[in-house]
């Protein structure tokens, strides 16, 4: 039995089908992965949330004086330590939040002392107020995330989660500390 002739339109509309069916599943793939790296950046961060105490960051006075304690070095220590722990995460970091400054600020990173890149303590953390997840755990201390998988050069994704929550200057907002991590997703 000879096969069926088909015309150019279903020819074409087969290799619609067809394309359509791997762009839906590429795009469920893509979603999924997406979902796991989130889902284990949020568990990373508040693991590494938990190895400080919180005392130990509250001492810290988030000026330039810091890197003379003992305590500062300490911490640069164990940011160090969590950083190594993947081969994705770029940095690792303490921040303050503190409403009667308005900002946030740098506590200490994980940037090896003298580099150019290290951030001192009272730096000002860039972009702060453009970053969604950042504001959301400095003023709910919602643990969050903010960056994206795909754009520009590089691809990122920065997790934050609450350390300690202390009593401000304003009476409707703490102080919050919390710990940053910063991936590299360039290779996922």
């Amino acid at each position: 039995m000879p096969l069926p002739r088909l015309s150019k339109s279903m020819i074409a509309a087969a290799w619609a089908g067809i394309f359509a069916v791997g762009l839906g599943a590429g795009w469920t793939g893509y979603r999924g992965a997406r979902e796991r790296i989130v889902d284990g950046l949020m568990d990373d961060v508040k693991r590494c949330a938990l190895a400080f105490e919180p005392s130990e960051v509250q001492r810290l006075t988030g000026t330039p004086a810091d890197v003379s304690q003992p305590g500062y070095l300490a911490l640069k220590r164990k940011l160090f330590d969590l950083q190594g722990v993947n081969r994705h995460v770029r940095s690792v970091f303490l921040l303050r939040f503190d409403p009667g400054r308005g900002g946030v600020l740098y506590l200490a990173d994980s940037t090896p002392v003298g580099l150019k890149e290290e951030a001192l303590p009272g730096t000002e953390f860039p972009f702060a107020a453009d970053l969604p997840g950042l504001q959301l755990i400095a003023r709910a201390g919602v643990t969050a995330t903010d960056g994206s998988l795909a754009g520009g050069a590089e691809s990122w994704l920065t997790g934050y989660a609450q350390i300690a929550e202390s009593p401000s200057g304003k009476p409707d907002e703490p102080r919050r500390e919390m710990v940053g991590m910063n991936l590299a997703a360039t290779e996922w």
